[in-house]
């Protein structure tokens, strides 16, 4: 698992040796408070990360995607789109599509580095929020509940379920 954590270093029997050796020694270090962890050098730049991390998590949108599925779905039947399912349908879709991305987290997260999973989470999330507009706009709806389902499994096997190993790790 070190191997995923720190991908370019060629000491990993070091790296477990030091974390070895912190955890089993007494120490009478003190949990950081609110203000170390914002002020202090040694924690800032972590912390930054976090909340940069949970920003971008929430900026996605897949969350008002989600809760307004069936709408959407809805109002392109209405102004003329075909699907192949009814709106409540293809809402049970994008749930399933949820789940679906965080069965596959658990894989992602052992069998890719961080940086694959983030970086290349919101990268994939962008290409399927830009089809989505592209196929809304169309009016092609099996297009646009495909790229949303696709959107749902990306959000959550990359961001969504391995941000909170990600600051579990570095917590």
């Amino acid at each position: 698992m070190l191997t995923k954590i720190y991908p370019d270093t060629k000491n990993i029997e070091g790296i477990y040796n030091d974390m070895h050796a912190n955890y089993s020694e007494d120490t009478n270090e003190h949990t950081p408070t609110l203000k170390d962890v914002v002020v202090d050098p040694e924690h800032r730049f972590c912390t930054f990360i976090c909340v940069m991390m949970a920003i971008f998590n929430q900026l996605v949108g897949v969350n008002t995607i989600n809760l307004y599925s069936t709408s959407i779905f809805q109002k392109m039947i209405d102004e003329g789109s075909t699907m192949f399912v009814t709106p409540e349908v293809a809402g049970i879709f994008v749930g399933a599509s949820g789940f679906v991305g965080a069965f596959l987290a658990n894989f992602n997260v052992y069998f890719m580095t961080r940086r694959q999973v983030f970086v290349g989470g919101h990268f994939l999330m962008m290409v399927f929020i830009f089809l989505t507009v592209i196929f809304l706009n169309d009016n092609n709806g099996n297009s646009c509940l495909l790229c949303i389902t696709a959107l749902n499994i990306v959000f959550q096997g990359t961001n969504g379920g391995c941000f909170w190993v990600y600051t579990g790790e570095i917590g």
